[in-house]
């Protein structure tokens, strides 16, 4: 979509509803001290007065999407990532939350969390947060091994990971989540596993450990074009990640999704809502948001979408409904709960399922898919071979139309 239609759908509610469904917020802080080598994020580095300006341009945004979205409620949860968000001065950021709250304003009780990096965790800043309507830290520790940490490029130690917990529960944060990395080159396993029970055993209320992924702009992505990084083997991956399911769920940790356990109680809302599909709108360079059934992604560029405050150029996203049931189908399976076929059937109509009964019984034969309690949902096997169950399901355009059933001619009257 042009740079002009996108402003107009900005400036009003257009097919993207007038907001009703809004149920959450993403905000986008670009700025890092340092990129890891794994990231291909929107990032930038700090520069005197950047970070100001790039605040009062969300700010700016945040206004024109209130007015866009008259009828939007008080947000169940307010995500601020990156980036580094810690990066920010925390005197600047409670300020921009304090007015971001005046213009979206979040219902009692909702979730309103940000990610960190341990180095910057100082009673400075936990104080700052804690005061700011914070109450849910994503800390990304990503390894306790420093080879690792050096390799990643990350900008702490391992003492500084476990000392960033410690402060941030003595300055009564309760809900802190701690991301991993599985997958790390060189790391050996020995090492991972003894992170992950260090990490188990500090009472923090939710972990996401993610599986590296080769990004194709990022460093590794370079280094993996010319051959010079190696990939941790299958069976090495394996049973890294079993045995994290294992110690998890040993620990009182609920494997609620294919990455991420949490303690009772202390899912991460906010990404539930991305996986349960719900409308959640997103401000700054790079962010993707939703409402209305209508997805869009602002440009990248920090310097342009500073120039234009309150009017960012972005791209509509126009998927078919052949995607829309693939999006649909993925993100259900990544939860433990699975995907329910009569609610697919009533969004989608009944052809869905007779386009993925077939790929269904593949993965069911394959030990990879079951059936409990009126769901289908991936096996244990099916958790580590999920973008096999992904590929046997993927809808291409048209298979729906093709599915549907056919219309019976109707008949003169005699």
């Amino acid at each position: 979509m042009g740079a002009d239609l996108a402003r107009a759908t900005l400036a009003g509610a257009t097919d993207r509803g007038r907001g009703a469904d809004v149920r959450g917020l993403y905000v986008h802080i670009p700025f890092c001290a340092r990129r890891c080598n794994f990231c291909d994020f929107v990032t930038g580095p700090e520069r005197p007065g950047r970070t100001e300006a790039y605040l009062d341009a969300l700010l700016a945004e945040a206004r024109a999407e209130r007015g866009a979205f008259p009828d939007a409620p008080p947000l169940e949860t307010l995500f601020l990532g990156g980036g580094t968000p810690s990066l920010v001065a925390p005197t600047l950021l409670a300020r921009f939350l304090r007015e971001l709250r005046e213009i979206f304003p979040l219902a009692p009780g909702a979730e309103a969390s940000l990610e960190a990096n341990p180095e910057d965790l100082d009673d400075e800043h936990l104080a700052a947060y804690a005061a700011a309507g914070i109450n849910r830290l994503s800390i990304g520790i990503q390894s306790f091994d420093a080879d690792s940490l050096a390799a990643l490029n990350r900008g702490h130690t391992p003492d500084q990971g476990i000392a960033a917990i410690g402060r941030s529960s003595a300055a009564g944060f309760q809900n802190v989540s701690v991301d991993l990395l599985l997958g790390v080159p060189g790391e050996r396993e020995e090492r991972f596993l003894a992170g992950l029970d260090r990490v188990l055993a500090e009472g923090i209320a939710h972990l996401s450990v993610y599986a590296l992924t080769i990004e194709e702009k990022s460093v590794y992505g370079r280094l993996a074009r010319a051959g010079r990084f190696a990939e941790s083997s299958d069976a090495r991956f394996e049973r890294l990640y079993y045995a994290t399911l294992d110690r998890a769920e040993g620990a009182g940790f609920e494997p609620y999704e294919i990455s991420n356990f949490a303690r009772e109680g202390r899912r991460a809302r906010h990404n539930l809502l991305y996986w349960r599909r719900a409308s959640v709108l997103a401000l700054g360079v790079g962010a993707v948001g939703t409402a209305g059934g209508v997805r869009w992604r602002n440009a990248s560029s920090i310097e342009r979408y500073v120039r234009r405050p309150g009017s960012p150029d972005r791209e509509r996203d126009d998927r078919g409904p052949d995607a829309l049931a693939t999006e649909a189908l993925f993100l259900g399976l990544r939860l433990r709960e699975g995907i329910d076929p009569a609610a697919l059937a009533a969004e989608f109509g009944r052809e869905i399922l007779a386009a993925i009964a077939a790929p269904i019984e593949r993965v069911r034969a394959r030990g990879l898919v079951e059936e409990a309690r009126g769901r289908i949902r991936l096996t244990r096997a099916g958790l580590l071979l999920s973008d096999a169950v992904f590929r046997e399901l993927t809808l291409l355009p048209g298979d729906l139309a093709r599915h549907a059933a056919p219309i019976e001619p109707v008949r003169a009257l005699a």
